[in-house]
């Protein structure tokens, strides 16, 4: 995204899994869905991104980055073997 200097780090990956799986333990699955993933990224990707000085300056809010992203992003669908 040109709005950034630095995106998310492999550590902010790792967390977002992490909080994936604590939020559908929370609601009792043990499988985790692109809608957990989704509801989390916000509060786990947004304080890890830099934007650019332009961005900041214009009133970028990085939650509305990660939220452009989820949008963008095809999600997966189920798979059947």
């Amino acid at each position: 995204m040109p709005e950034l200097r630095l995106g998310v780090s492999p550590r902010g990956a790792i967390a977002l899994m992490q909080m994936a799986r604590a939020a559908a333990a929370a609601t009792g699955r043990g499988f985790v869905n692109v809608d957990d993933v989704a509801s989390i990224a916000p509060f786990v990707m947004a304080h890890r991104m830099l934007l650019t000085p332009e961005s900041e300056l214009n009133g970028v809010e990085p939650a509305s980055l990660v939220e452009k992203a989820l949008r963008e992003v095809e999600q997966p669908g189920l798979t059947r073997q």
